[in-house]
Order: C-alpha cells, then sequence, then structure tokens
C-alpha cells in the first residue's frame, strides 16, 4: 500500500508470490503513475469469493492517468487479475501477460478471469497476451461493457468458458461484451484468437447489442452504437452452438433463432483455419 502527496515512486521489478487474502497492491496519489514489470505467481484462494481480486482499481486514488505495463500473472486461481468499475481515472494497461488463469466455480456469476472492467471503468487494453485463462461463465480473459473498454493489437490462446446449463451464460471464449449502454461506435482492431472456445455461443467473442427503437420510420441510426470488429484472426475457435468466433444476440434452442437488434459489423477478418 503506497500513499503519498509527492511524486509518486518509481515502481518496476517486483515479483508478489503466494499472498493471498488481501490485495495485491493498492496506491493513493496525487498524479499519474507508470508502473512496469510487476510479477504475480501462485495465487490459489481456496474460496471463489468476488472480492478476490489481484489488482482492484476501484480502490486506488490516482490523481491522472495509471498505465499497468509488463505485468505477468501466472498460475492464479479464483481470483481476478485486474477490474475495474469506476470512472476515476484513465487506466492504461499495456504488454501485460495472463497465464493459466481460472476464476472458478464457486460463484457462478462471475466473468472474466483476466479483466473484468465494467459500468464506468475507463480502461484501454493494449497488446496483451492471454493463454489458456478459463471462467465458468462469460468472458475467459476479459468481460467489459463496451463504454468502459478499448481492445486492441491482444493475442488470445486457449482461452474458454465452460458452463454448459444455459445459453444465457458461458459465452465468448476470449471476451465477453456488453453493449445495452453504448452511445458511440466501439472498434475491436487488430486482434488475434487461436484455439478459444465456448459451450454455448462465440467461440472466441460474444457482444450483446444495444436493443433501441427509432423514434421515427426515418430515423437513421446506422452506426450509432455499431461495434465494429477490424483487422482480427480467428484460428480454430468454435462453439458447441453458434459462433465459432463471433456471436450477437441470443439464441433461441426452441426456435433456432438469433434475436436481439444489435448493430455489429466486421471488416477484414481473416478466418486462417476453420472456425466452427
Amino acid at each position: 500500500f503506497i500513499s503519498m502527496n509527492e511524486n509518486p515512486p518509481a515502481i518496476d521489478d517486483l515479483l508478489f508470490e503466494d499472498n493471498l487474502n488481501v490485495q495485491a497492491m493498492m496506491l493513493n496519489v496525487t498524479s499519474s503513475m507508470n508502473i512496469r514489470d510487476v510479477k504475480f505467481k501462485n495465487y490459489n484462494y481456496e474460496n471463489n469469493l468476488d472480492e478476490n481480486n489481484l489488482v482492484n482499481l476501484d480502490s486506488w486514488q490516482i490523481g491522472g492517468v495509471i498505465t499497468i505495463k509488463e505485468f505477468k500473472f501466472s498460475d492464479i486461481k479464483n481470483a481476478r487479475c485486474i477490474i475495474m468499475t469506476q470512472n476515476k481515472y484513465q487506466a492504461n494497461i499495456q504488454s501485460c501477460e495472463f497465464t493459466n488463469i481460472n476464476i472458478g466455480t464457486g460463484i457462478e456469476c462471475l466473468t472474466g478471469s483476466g479483466i473484468y472492467c465494467i459500468l464506468n471503468g475507463n480502461m484501454t487494453i493494449d497488446g496483451c497476451i492471454f493463454t489458456n485463462v478459463e471462467c465458468f461463465n462469460d468472458g475467459a480473459a476479459i468481460s467489459a461493457e463496451v463504454q468502459a473498454v478499448e481492445i486492441k493489437n491482444c493475442k488470445f490462446f486457449k482461452c474458454y468458458t465452460t458452463n454448459e446449463r444455459a445459453t444465457s451464460s458461458g459465452r465468448g471464449g476470449a471476451i465477453y461484451m456488453n453493449a445495452e449502454f453504448s452511445e458511440t461506435e466501439e472498434v475491436l482492431e487488430n486482434n488475434y484468437f487461436e484455439d478459444c472456445t465456448a459451450p454455448t455461443m462465440g467461440g472466441a467473442v460474444y457482444i450483446t447489442g444495444r436493443d433501441v427503437e427509432r423514434s421515427n420510420l426515418l430515423e437513421d441510426d446506422y452506426g450509432k452504437y455499431n461495434v465494429r470488429i477490424t483487422k482480427c484472426n480467428f484460428t480454430r475457435c468454435k462453439s458447441s452452438q453458434v459462433g465459432g468466433a463471433i456471436s450477437s444476440g441470443q439464441y433461441d434452442n426452441y426456435g433456432g433463432y438469433a434475436y436481439e437488434d444489435n448493430d455489429l459489423q466486421g471488416q477484414e477478418e481473416r478466418d486462417d483455419e476453420e472456425n466452427l
């Protein structure tokens, strides 16, 4: 825990290992801050509780922008790595690695083993690598609301969800994005997905779109609430129901159709190998 009114200290090249029951880090500083090369290893919580978060940015106080760079999370069980739900400052997550992360099944509503950013979070995720990340419910690597996060230049290997009980969960093997409250176009750009799977919908990416009724038939809302996926690569991603790589909307097991008025646009995606 660091709290100070002066210029913040330089923090880099640290190792946190086998430290349980408390947050790994907490900062209270009055200016922008860069932190780099911090490693979190072998965190194995016995119980899967919602407060098990290694880096809870909601509890940090930053007087500017926080840049988290080259963090490495490995062998983490029953805890999220990074969480943000409040817009108190801008958070940049750059060139971080998440390896062998499993949030577990103790609380079935938990999503996002690697990064969880919802509500009023304000986060950019750039150049990160997620490998063998598992979650029971939605979005193993990243679970987010589109207005809270920007995801670009990231790689996802063997990220998967496991909940087979209902179509309303186990979605988005790598990324789950909720666009129900989006106000502007959001973009997923230059991301790579390999061997990502989901038992229900969206082997790599699942997006819940925004339903908006037009005030009149002449109103043009094309692209206003759009989620645009551009310059992404999907290799050997699959789901058991619909959308081996990408799924948007809800799938009705009985009627066999997708619904919700989603504005989803694909551009220059590349399927190098079959996505089932």
